[in-house]
């Protein structure tokens, strides 16, 4: 009966005007927490290619760009460029597809035209080449399931085993 008192006796202008201070405050509040930098990387600044496949942020707070001419690795300040080229130690393709990170073998497995490969995290150096089953197709698509890279490309699926290093054959087939 006091509460039903004390509401009768507040006059409808006090009562807008506190629920008008109460929502400011919060809108403030809120403005204060989601605020944002955005940085335009183009073709002028940094960035060498406008078509880009995937995106990614790894656990470290890298940006990994997959495009058409090679993967890139954004820091904030500087971009580095991982290629195709002739050594082991480089892409086997450019056309970047898919991009995944597998944080328990500290690896970014990167999906391209006819290959699939692991590049370490730490040294930006391919440690992982694999194309023996993938011939004449086009990677689209990975996924990590318990230390397996599942690969989905345009001729068929394939299982990759971190662990064992070699391909095993999928019942999905």
């Amino acid at each position: 009966m006091q509460f039903y008192n004390i509401i009768k006796n507040i006059n409808c202008k006090s009562l807008c005007f506190g629920i008008l201070i109460f929502t400011t405050n919060l809108e403030s509040f809120a403005q204060k927490i989601l605020s944002f930098q955005f940085y335009k990387l183009s073709q002028q600044n940094i960035l060498p290619s406008y078509n880009i496949k995937k995106t990614i942020e790894d656990s470290k707070g890298f940006v990994w760009i997959g495009t058409q001419d090679g993967l890139y690795r954004y820091d904030s300040k500087s971009i580095k460029n991982i290629k195709e080229g002739v050594t082991d130690y480089d892409l086997s393709g450019n056309a970047i597809w898919d991009i995944k990170e597998d944080t328990i073998n500290n690896i970014l497995w990167v999906a391209a035209y006819n290959s699939l490969d692991g590049v370490d995290l730490k040294t930006g150096v391919v440690k992982h080449r694999i194309k023996t089953a993938l011939t004449d197709s086009w990677v689209k698509t990975i996924l990590l399931i318990n230390n397996e890279v599942w690969i989905g490309a345009y001729n068929g699926f394939f299982i990759y085993s971190i662990t064992e290093k070699k391909n095993k054959k999928s019942k999905y087939l």
